[in-house]
């Protein structure tokens, strides 16, 4: 049993491009169910690479989209996949379009497995602090994450690299339903990189 990889997408480009692959996407709910072997339903990946007459049998499609994506001013969707996002299959998706781009965050938690291609922070926030007595918050700038960790903990946190001690002396004496933790999404193309856990 694998561990699950959840990840948010983000498309944005032309408009009528955009509206095209919603509507691709869209059709799946059209399909029979189940679709395979393995019982994974509509929204299964390999079905969204065969809406495309090309889509070669070699790309992993081990997860699905989590429900029909939202159509605003960009598409945007969830999928779950083992171990880490399979970007593979939106390389081909979006490659059938001139215009459209996607951007991705993924994490997978059981691993400390946390990875976006969104460098500029134009979708989603660089940053998640995990405190287990108020659940999950994301934030855009290290600076933002110190004052918060300086104001949960109760201590002065002028840098990172003291917020990490601090953070393992905190986690150290309290309780575990307390504990707090800090991770940081690296900046991928591509691939699979693991352990960006901070603390």
């Amino acid at each position: 049993m694998p561990n699950w990889c959840y990840t948010s997408y983000v498309v944005e480009g032309d408009r009528d491009e955009l509206e095209d692959l919603h509507a691709k996407l869209m059709s799946l709910q059209n399909l029979p169910e189940p679709q395979s072997a393995f019982s994974w339903g509509k929204l299964w990946l390999r079905n969204v690479l065969k809406l495309f007459d090309d889509a070669p049998e070699d790309i992993g499609d081990r997860g699905e989209l989590s429900d029909y994506p939202e159509l605003s001013d960009v598409l945007r969707f969830q999928a779950e996949t083992a171990w880490a996002e399979i970007n593979g299959v939106w390389d081909f998706v979006v490659g059938h379009y001139k215009s459209l781009k996607y951007y991705f965050s993924a994490e997978e938690p059981g691993s400390n497995y946390y990875v976006t291609n969104d460098e500029s922070g134009k979708y989603f926030e660089r940053y998640l602090i995990n405190d287990y007595s108020n659940g999950q918050e994301y934030y855009s700038t290290r600076e933002r994450v110190l004052s918060e960790i300086s104001e949960r903990i109760g201590k002065d946190i002028p840098s990172w690299g003291i917020m990490v001690v601090e953070l393992e002396k905190y986690n150290d004496y309290i309780e575990e339903g307390k504990r707090i933790f800090v991770y940081e999404f690296t900046v991928i193309d591509g691939g699979v990189t693991k352990d960006t856990s901070i603390t």
